[in-house]
C-alpha cells in the first residue's frame, strides 16, 4: 500500500505542480523509484528537481521496507516449515538413536520438565 500511495501521490504531484502529462509524470515516477533512470526524462526546474530528491528517498525507502516485509514472510514460512519438520521427528518414539543421539523432543518438553 506504501509503494502504491507513494506512486500515486508523486504522479500526481509531478503533474499538477510541474506540468508533465500523466504518463510523463508515471514514467518519471516509475524509473526513478525503481532506480533504473533511464535518463530519457529528468527534471529542469528547482520544484522540479526538490521533487525528484523527495521522491527518490521516499521510494527508495518504500521499495526497501516492500523488499524487507517480502523476505520476512519468505523467511517466516521457511522457518514455519523447518519447526514443522522438527515436530515431526520429535512426534517419533523415541526420536532418533543413531550413533548415541538423545531422542529429538517437543519444546514444551524441556518446558515441563523443570
Amino acid at each position: 500500500a506504501g509503494v502504491s500511495l507513494t506512486i500515486a501521490l508523486a504522479t500526481t504531484a509531478f503533474h499538477t505542480l510541474c506540468g508533465w502529462s500523466w504518463a510523463d509524470s508515471f514514467y518519471f515516477v516509475a524509473t526513478t523509484i525503481s532506480t533504473v533512470g533511464y535518463g530519457d526524462h529528468f527534471p529542469f526546474s528547482a520544484t522540479e528537481r526538490a521533487l525528484a530528491v523527495l521522491l527518490a528517498v521516499v521510494g527508495g525507502g518504500a521499495i526497501g521496507c516492500l523488499t524487507a516485509s517480502t523476505l520476512d514472510e519468505f523467511m517466516r514460512a521457511r522457518e514455519f516449515e523447518h519447526e514443522l519438520q522438527l515436530f515431526g521427528k520429535a512426534q517419533r518414539v523415541g526420536g532418533s538413536h543413531e550413533s548415541n543421539q538423545a531422542p529429538i523432543r517437543p519444546f514444551w518438553f524441556w518446558m515441563s520438565t523443570r
